[in-house]
């Protein structure tokens, strides 16, 4: 058996949103190239696949986002110390 290791959170990685567009975007371009099926089922396996429409709805929610982050500015004073 082997021991837990205790989980830091510097080990976990969250993905920007300009790389969770890139993955969206991929996402939909796979399901126009050949995969138009939304849902189907092998020896009672069920998959099914997120729709066009929602995969257009986040990936809209995600731009909006990213250009939020673009657009905020951060402000820095710097004054000589006396």
């Amino acid at each position: 058996m082997h021991p837990v290791r205790p989980l830091f959170f510097a080990e976990i990685r969250v993905a920007t949103t300009a790389e969770l567009i890139a993955l969206v975007e991929a996402a939909i371009e796979a399901r126009l190239a050949g995969r138009p099926v939304q849902s189907y089922s092998i020896d009672g396996r069920n998959i099914q696949y997120v729709s066009l429409q929602e995969l257009f709805k986040v990936r809209e929610q995600l731009q909006a986002e990213h250009g939020a982050q673009q657009r905020s500015v951060n402000y820095a004073e710097f004054t000589e110390a006396v």
